[in-house]
């Protein structure tokens, strides 16, 4: 009886140091495969962490190119703008009906107009002889509901200075002379005009820069736009 007990005790036993020996079998594959999937893991984040750095290189690469495209347009800008630079334009000065040859008569017309504003508005004597021009014309196509500006490109950039500084007394509100730069610096100024009304009504002195138009200076310090 006691043998059998015996022997039922050795069986279960050999049957308790198979299971564990399959039991540890089945441990030491877990942490086979843990000691894998957490090399696999850091594999994984030395991979992101570089694809992190591609990312942030390619994102100040952009930046830098954003930066001097935009830097290359404005100086485009400011080309232009020098260009244009014996420009003056005319609002409101009214058109006259043309006879004949249309082109010759309203560019004859247009002269003697502008002649007749610099000398009666501006108060300069004999403008036709004191100023000499490269060209003086309409810009635009005729229109009957609104009077196109007069675009004056002056032969010297000094008589041109000469004309927008007597323009400045000028007290009617109908017309005006304005330096002739491209639609992009006008609209850049303008943003900043409330920057400028404030520090003229402050009695500060306000003016933009000349070789770079759209930058406005108060007091002779650059204000960001």
């Amino acid at each position: 009886m006691k043998l059998n007990k015996l022997d039922s005790i050795e069986t279960t036993l050999s049957n308790l140091c198979s299971k564990m020996a399959i039991v540890e079998g089945d441990v030491s594959k877990l942490e086979a495969d843990a000691r894998g999937t957490g090399t696999k893991l850091q594999q994984m984040n030395d991979s992101l962490k570089w694809f992190n750095k591609k990312v942030e290189d390619i994102t100040l690469k952009m930046k830098f190119l954003e930066a001097a495209e935009e830097d290359l347009h404005t100086k485009q800008l400011y080309a232009e703008a020098y260009s244009r630079r014996e420009n003056l334009k005319f609002f409101g000065l009214a058109e006259k009906e043309t006879q004949g040859d249309t082109e010759v008569s309203e560019a004859i017309n247009t002269r003697e107009l502008l002649f007749e504003f610099l000398k009666n508005g501006l108060g300069f004597e004999d403008p036709e002889k004191k100023f000499e021009y490269q060209r003086v014309y309409r810009l635009g196509k005729p229109a009957s509901c609104k009077t196109r500006p007069i675009i004056a490109i002056f032969l010297r950039y000094q008589d041109r200075e000469m004309v927008l500084r007597a323009s400045f007394h000028h007290r009617d509100p109908d017309i005006k002379v304005l330096e002739d730069y491209p639609q992009e610096i006008i609209e850049r100024r303008r943003k900043q005009m409330s920057k400028l009304k404030k520090a003229k009504r402050n009695g500060m002195k306000v003016s933009f820069s000349k070789a770079e138009p759209v930058k406005l200076y108060i007091n002779g310090k650059f204000v960001p736009g």
